[in-house]
């Protein structure tokens, strides 16, 4: 038994190849000839395979970018809009504690009680059947003059 060191079989009117594939034989210089057509096509496929990859890089980029300015922006607006937030809280407690406060007042200023209190102390009123008196304190002088006494009556 000889065996074959190819694995192409010489059949009748071509050449079958290990897949049971028929080729026909080729001159040397058709085979050099097919052997660089199929080369060209090979880089022709990688070039344009090549310029695809770029193309899509293209489009990618020009897609991405966009995108990135608009989460920038987007991040901006939201840290800006949580500054405005604080603020409008910190300015809303103040206010609830002025509201508060004036609220206090109000109820203060409408005590009947605190009305006479307020008065007697800043307005020198008093009531009727009572009498004022007023000391000198050390360092002031009354005044005996009875045109001051009838300008400002006391009772």
């Amino acid at each position: 038994m000889k065996r074959e060191t190819s694995n192409i079989k010489n059949i009748e009117g071509g050449i079958q190849g290990r897949h049971g594939r028929r080729r026909e034989k080729h001159a040397p210089s058709a085979l050099k000839d097919r052997r660089r057509r199929a080369k060209a096509a090979r880089i022709a496929a990688e070039k344009a395979r090549r310029g695809f990859v770029a193309a899509r890089r293209v489009v990618l980029i020009g897609l991405s970018i966009p995108c990135i300015c608009f989460v920038v922006y987007s991040v901006a607006h939201i840290m800006d809009l949580q500054g405005q937030y604080k603020a409008a809280a910190a300015k809303s407690a103040a206010m609830t504690e002025q509201k508060e406060r004036l609220e206090s007042e109000l109820a203060a200023l409408t005590d009947k009680e605190y009305i006479e209190e307020r008065a007697r102390e800043k307005l020198g009123m008093i009531k009727k059947d009572e009498i004022l008196y007023v000391f000198e304190s050390p360092g002031e002088s009354v005044s005996a003059d009875p045109a001051d006494s009838a300008a400002n009556p006391v009772g």
